[in-house]
């Protein structure tokens, strides 16, 4: 039976990979992608590791940073940013509407020196917080699955950071 189930597992990953390729072969540009199915061994990856400048994808480290110093008490959700706006609501911004005036003052409150030190420990070898910022699929597919598993934070900031990340337009 083990055998069975391993050759379903490749016929479905086979499947998975031809569907996917036959649909990026219709687009034309500089691309990559990374999909894992988090509860089962099935992915795709084409030009994962391809740096690219990442755009707004640096928000991300911004996010933990912010949220890892909640974490250890060292800021407070409610601490001003701006006179009206709070280190929550900023976040919010950031993240829901990809508000970069929100992103630049969280990413002061942070230091970009820490963004950077994050993104070199947390074992992300395509990317950086130099200008302009740089990322691959790769590393933003690592981020995501050890977010989503609570290995970069805990789980009860996990879920908030997750919860956060959904509500995104």
């Amino acid at each position: 039976p083990i055998f069975v189930d391993q050759k379903k597992e490749i016929d479905k990953q086979n499947q998975i990979t031809n569907l996917i390729d036959l649909e990026l072969s219709k687009l034309s540009g500089d691309y990559a992608v990374i999909i894992k199915d988090l509860a089962s061994p099935l992915e795709y990856k084409k030009n994962e590791t391809k740096t690219f400048t990442s755009a707004s994808i640096y928000k991300l480290a911004v996010m933990y940073k912010i949220f890892d110093m909640l974490e250890n008490k060292q800021l407070l959700e409610t601490d001003q940013i701006l006179p009206g706006q709070t280190v929550k609501e900023a976040l919010n911004l950031m993240i829901t509407v990809s508000d970069n005036y929100a992103a630049i003052l969280l990413s002061s409150k942070v230091g970009s020196k820490k963004i950077a030190n994050f993104i070199k420990e947390s074992g992300y070898k395509n990317s950086n917080y130099k200008q302009p910022p740089q990322t691959s699929a790769n590393d933003v597919g690592l981020f995501f699955e050890m977010l989503y598993k609570g290995e970069i934070i805990d789980n009860e900031y996990s879920g908030i950071m997750i919860d956060l990340l959904k509500r995104q337009k």
